[in-house]
């Protein structure tokens, strides 16, 4: 027995009787799909750190035989259902969670096709993080006074979600704000060269 393999197989046949003489040959076509749809560029990527709750989840889905049944995809963000759309021309599914959550979600994709071949689900995991880091800056350990232009800034900021990467620093309130990587102790800031109260602005991301 010769096992068929997955597409349009076509046979044709002819009815012989026992002197030999054929009749007209009949044919027909068998249409074999043993094979589940494939799930493909998935976004946001596994392990991304997301910070807008509108964030969108697509996938491109693909069946070259029976095609995807758009009736039974499933997707679900942390166990809630999301409505989604799917394109049959291109393949393309799209949905907008309203169930992020902050930190850790799990997303779960599953598909089938028309002939009910299954995909198993696919499971990834992505981080969300909306709300900026919390800290607070002193200058020279909290002295009031100094006779130096150049200070001693102790920078302490926490996250609970993504953790700290960088700081902003800046004498101005609105502008100059200069980036570097986040770290405990910020040497040798320069002050405006002026007497009188100075203030430090810092911004953690």
């Amino acid at each position: 027995l010769k096992m068929l393999s997955d597409g349009r197989h076509r046979f044709s046949v002819k009815a012989v009787n026992a002197l030999g003489s054929a009749g007209p040959v009949s044919s027909f076509e068998v249409w074999i799909d043993t094979t589940p749809p494939s799930i493909t560029g998935t976004s946001p990527d596994s392990g991304a750190v997301l910070k807008v709750l509108s964030s969108t989840v697509t996938a491109t889905l693909t069946e070259s035989a029976s095609g995807v049944n758009a009736a039974s995809i499933r997707l679900l963000v942390n166990g809630s259902a999301a409505p989604a759309s799917f394109n049959q021309a291109t393949g393309v599914l799209s949905a907008s969670p309203s169930s992020w959550l902050q930190g850790s979600n799990r997303i779960e994709l599953a598909v089938a096709d028309v002939l009910g071949n299954n995909q198993t689900p696919l499971v990834w995991s992505v981080i969300m993080d909306t709300i900026p880091p919390a800290g607070s800056i002193t200058l020279n350990a909290g002295a009031s006074v100094t006779t130096s232009v150049y200070v001693t800034l102790g920078l302490s900021a926490s996250d609970l979600t993504s953790g700290v990467k960088s700081v902003r620093i800046s004498n101005d309130p609105l502008t100059h704000f200069v980036e570097e990587p986040f770290v405990p102790m910020r040497t040798l800031w320069r002050l405006n060269a002026l007497r009188g109260l100075q203030t430090v602005y810092i911004k953690y991301v």
